[in-house]
């Protein structure tokens, strides 16, 4: 990844939860302050894109999934009591991408060892196949689940689902390069945007500018737990002061 030793992993991330934060302020507390949601649309790309960067650094993928689906499952009881939403939220959103973004790596492995070794067994070729309908099975089953039913009408839909997967391909087929991977993660977003009609995405494109300051590096500190607390507890607080207002 290409350095320009201005912002961390740790940085961005602690940028997307303040704009997250500031979302969700104008979703449940302030609705008819546009601006926060405007501000909140730079929340979604920054952590996509360090979820497909995060995705090459950890050491346990299965830990690293089964934290996030944990987590998903926690910030979804979260979701359906506290704010009486029952669209998916990110993080299971996001359990999804990680496990697409797992079986295209073992695609790709399988790809090159089918490339690269004369003798191929005819084994080698049946799971090369199944692996590659599974990936197209999953991602055909996202997007009906977002078409036919209520519950992924986040901004992003099944799109959402796909950015970081997309993301990740790229920076894998460019060798990292953060210029190629961003220029795609623009597209992508915009096009997302364009299909669902939902032009406040398109300012999610700033965050896009800052990704241009990532640096390669996590940061100084694990925080990874910090930030996956951080999400369910600001839904809550949040929660709470709108009850407290409203009371």
């Amino acid at each position: 990844m290409e350095k320009t030793k201005l912002l961390s992993g740790n940085l961005l991330k602690i940028l997307g939860c303040i704009f997250m934060l500031i979302d969700h302020l104008g979703a449940i507390i302030f609705p008819d302050i546009l601006a926060l949601r405007i501000i909140g649309r730079l929340a979604y790309p920054i952590f996509a894109f360090t979820l497909s960067e995060g995705c090459f650094h950890t050491h346990n993928r299965l830990k690293h999934f089964l934290l996030i689906f944990i987590m998903a499952i926690i910030i979804q009881i979260v979701y359906i009591f506290a704010i009486k939403d029952y669209s998916l939220s990110i993080f299971m959103v996001f359990s999804i991408s990680i496990i697409l973004i797992y079986i295209y790596d073992y695609i790709h492995k399988t790809t090159s060892d089918i490339l690269e070794n004369d003798d191929n067994s005819p084994k080698r070729y049946l799971l090369w196949i199944l692996l590659i309908l599974l990936f197209l099975i999953i991602i055909a089953a996202t997007i009906i689940f977002d078409i036919t039913t209520p519950y992924l009408k986040a901004s992003y839909g099944f799109q959402g689902v796909l950015i970081p997967v997309i993301v990740y391909i790229a920076m894998k087929l460019s060798n990292r390069s953060l210029p190629i991977s961003l220029l795609v993660m623009a597209l992508a977003l915009g096009v997302s945007a364009l299909m669902r009609i939902e032009y406040l995405n398109f300012f999610g494109l700033i965050a896009v500018l800052l990704l241009f300051l990532y640096n390669g590096e996590r940061g100084k500190y694990n925080l990874k737990y910090f930030f996956y607390i951080f999400y369910p507890a600001h839904l809550v607080i949040i929660y709470l002061i709108f009850l407290l207002i409203n009371k």
